[in-house]
């Protein structure tokens, strides 16, 4: 294709005597993301290709853009001197955390919030800054609960451990809300709640957390009360029975007038290192990338699963792991992306998956998948 890479590869070709290559476009122009165009009021690039002034032994890219005209001279050294009209400032990057605005595109430095009297500084350490940074380049490609469960279950959980996430949003005083669940223990999924609510547990922690002048909040053994809320045996009452440690977290939406919480459950205590305020910015700002990728992927419709189960009646002998696989057979996920999601061999994978389609009396992983989209038909 005739965009920067293929016209990159000409132009080395064509320096380098090699005439004899083409360069294949379906548009009906080259330049491909970095086309520019024109409108009443002014050009604009329709991609924007920046690159930073390179150093003089770059050879190679110092002539491409002298060939491009971006070299106005040389100084007295023979260093390139760049045309006025091609060069801009770096651009300026920032972050909007807890009603506030911090410089830098990861929070490298931070501050206490405005109502405080004195003012702290934080430096992230190079480890922190590359898993921060994972984290933001990962939530950007989230489509899918899939793309959301390895987020959680990758980078996050430097920040966050935690074996159950619980997403909850609406209006927590005068509405029912919206939960979603992830998680890799076996069975706790987000279908479950359609049994047994946890609205009445997530509304405490909610009081909680505003009682906490909405900064993120640790609740370690008693203090998290889950067995108060246990209502029946079921796959999610019984794993949360386990947990030690509950981080809650949370985001407001002012535009629509919501609140979102997130509730993390552990089952070992969560030390922090990190002083109280920079471990409230990091979490923060961590919190602020997940918030986005929940909000690109719609919330599965407990009804709707429901539903589809009564429609399919799935074999009672179908085990618990053999559920969860199911559920990502459903989703057209091979064999190592449902190893990966579920902490298990590719090989065990295939076992479950033969066993699976032997017990819904289906020859292959494309039956299984149609026979879930006529029943939603």
């Amino acid at each position: 294709g005739a965009g920067m890479a293929g016209l990159s590869a000409a132009w080395a070709l064509d320096r380098a005597g090699v005439g004899d290559f083409l360069v294949l476009e379906l548009e009906d122009a080259p330049g491909g993301t970095a086309r520019s165009g024109e409108c009443a009021v002014t050009p604009y690039p329709w991609g924007a290709h920046y690159v930073p002034v390179p150093d003089p032994a770059n050879r190679a890219l110092v002539a491409l853009l002298e060939e491009a005209g971006a070299v106005a001279g040389r100084d007295p050294a023979g260093r390139p001197v760049y045309a006025e009209d091609v060069l801009c400032r770096d651009p300026q990057e920032r972050l909007f955390v807890r009603g506030e605005w911090y410089e830098g595109l990861y929070p490298r430095v931070a501050g206490l919030h405005a109502r405080d009297a004195t003012t702290l500084t934080f430096q992230q350490t190079e480890s922190e800054s590359e898993r921060f940074m994972q984290i933001v380049e990962n939530a950007s490609k989230v489509n899918c609960h899939y793309d959301l469960y390895l987020l959680l279950q990758n980078q996050a959980q430097y920040f966050i451990p935690h074996q159950i996430l619980i997403s909850a949003w609406g209006d927590f005083e005068r509405s029912s809300l919206t939960l979603d669940v992830v998680s890799s223990l076996p069975g706790v999924r987000t279908e479950l709640l359609a049994k047994c609510g946890l609205e009445p547990l997530i509304k405490d922690y909610f009081a909680r957390f505003i009682a906490n002048e909405r900064r993120p909040l640790q609740l370690d053994g008693p203090a998290i009360e889950l067995a108060r809320y246990a209502r029946c045996n079921c796959a999610i009452h019984t794993a949360m029975q386990n947990m030690q440690c509950v981080q809650v977290f949370g985001v407001r939406n002012e535009r629509d007038d919501q609140e979102t919480l997130y509730v993390a459950l552990n089952p070992e205590p969560v030390v922090n290192g990190q002083a109280g305020e920079y471990r409230a910015f990091l979490i923060d700002s961590v919190i602020a990338q997940i918030d986005v990728a929940f909000r690109k992927v719609a919330a599965l419709k407990i009804s709707d699963i429901a539903e589809n189960r009564q429609s399919i009646r799935l074999p009672d002998n179908l085990s618990t792991r053999e559920r969860d696989v199911l559920a990502w057979l459903i989703q057209g996920k091979t064999n190592p992306e449902i190893a990966d999601a579920l902490k298990i061999s590719s090989f065990t994978v295939k076992n479950h998956a033969q066993r699976i389609f032997k017990k819904l009396k289906v020859s292959n992983r494309t039956e299984v998948a149609a026979m879930f989209r006529l029943a939603r038909a």
